[in-house]
This record gives C-alpha cells, structure tokens and sequence, in this order.
C-alpha cells in the first residue's frame, strides 16, 4: 500500500474505499463524486480533504487483506499524520461501504 499526503490537515479529513465486490476498481474509480463532494464543502464554507485507499483486490489478495489495509491507512492518518478520529470521516460504496463500516465500528485506533 503506498502512502501519501498532499494535503493540509487542518482541512476536515475524509478516508474513503471504493466498491467493486473487493474484486474491481481501484482508488479513482469514484473520483468525479469526490470531487463533487470536495467542491459542495467548498461552497458551504467548509475546507475537506480526502484520503483515497487503494486496497488490494481479490481473488489475489483473499479476506482480510483489504480490511487490513484499510485498517492501516486509518492507523496512519491518526498515528502518522495526528489527525483526532473524531475529525475522520470514513466513506465508500458498496465494498468499500463495507470496509468503512467495519473499521468505524472496531475501534482500531
């Protein structure tokens, strides 16, 4: 998993998955709603910011690798980049709606 951060973390930090079955699509697949969201935060008055997690893919990578790595990633944005969990908000669809769901309920941090 490549880790990156382009961002100010003073914006309102968004990590997101995107679906696919945990077979297909990667990180841009959902890119133009990201945007849409970013630019609908832009027009309210708020700052965002999203991280984009580009986890492994079954049948290569079988359960739970990309729970895993998705896990990690959260990890890193509160141990690396010291962003509050409170301030994370976690997305994704279908999949990666699933992904989300599990690391927002297990209290990995």
């Amino acid at each position: 998993m490549e880790r990156r951060a382009h961002a100010s973390i003073r914006r309102r930090p968004s990590c997101s998955a995107a679906g696919g079955g945990f077979a297909v699509g990667h990180a841009l697949t959902y890119s133009k709603p990201l945007w849409d969201v970013l630019g609908d935060a832009e027009r309210a008055g708020r700052k965002a910011v999203i991280f984009s997690i580009e986890y492994s893919l079954a049948p290569e990578f079988p359960f739970p690798k990309a729970l895993n790595e998705c896990v990690d990633a959260y990890r890193f944005l509160v141990h690396n980049l010291n962003i509050p969990p409170g301030r994370i908000v976690l997305a994704g669809d279908s999949a990666g709606g699933n992904l989300a769901a599990v690391v927002a309920t297990a209290g990995v941090a």
